[in-house]
């Protein structure tokens, strides 16, 4: 990665935009890469035969502490920066894209939504799972008739008391088949925008996950 021709920037204004790696980056991704040709490369033909979430990698990933790498050390992370996080996802998608992406929704993603605006009280409870590979998480927004559409979404959360009854169905939801907990986008009014993020945890009553498809995660 090098330098790119300067670009203006409102009238009058124009800078250089420096994409070259740290030193420190570049010895982070040799790291992942060495990592990744040991633990990932080895299992690639196996996990992508067998259509099921990489568990093995994913514990291996915890133990060096490469899950949950942007969070809080509090939290079991690194306080890695934007660019550490995308070597990782980047050098993983080399060798398997599909297990890039189970694992950066079980492991970044979808736990970042939750270290953003979740209670103190849920990050304590999940993210410290997250980070040791305990715990692993599934985004919700896909439904049968209106794909990741949010504007469609039929799935309604009803306000009961102090809590929601949550109704509908998703579908293709990536690690839905082992996931703890997921991150489910429900309709809160009649409103087009008025939606919210729900966390639900897999074994709450009236929550089920009927049927695995063929595909990693």
């Amino acid at each position: 990665m090098g330098t790119v021709p300067p670009v203006a920037i409102g009238k009058g204004k124009r800078r250089k935009m420096d994409l070259s790696l740290t030193r420190e980056h570049q010895r982070f991704q040799e790291k992942i890469r060495d990592f990744l040709q040991e633990e990932l490369t080895p299992r690639v033909r196996e996990i992508e035969s067998a259509a099921r979430f990489p568990m093995e990698f994913y514990k291996r990933l915890a133990e060096k502490n490469l899950l949950a790498l942007n969070f809080p050390k509090k939290y079991g992370g690194q306080e890695a920066d934007t660019i550490t996080c995308a070597i990782l996802i980047e050098e993983m998608s080399k060798i398997c894209s599909g297990v890039a992406g189970t694992v950066t929704t079980a492991g970044m993603t979808g736990p970042s939504l939750l270290l953003k605006a979740g209670t103190e009280a849920q990050k304590e409870k999940y993210l410290q799972g997250v980070a040791t590979g305990e715990t692993i998480t599934a985004f919700a927004i896909t439904e049968p008739n209106c794909g990741s559409d949010v504007t469609n979404l039929t799935t309604r959360a009803v306000a009961e008391g102090n809590s929601y009854r949550i109704n509908g169905t998703k579908v293709f939801i990536t690690n839905g088949s082992v996931a703890n907990i997921f991150l489910v986008v429900a309709r809160t009014g009649d409103e087009g925008k008025q939606f919210s993020v729900f966390l639900v945890e897999r074994d709450r009553p009236g929550f089920s996950v009927s049927k695995k498809f063929e595909k990693i995660g």
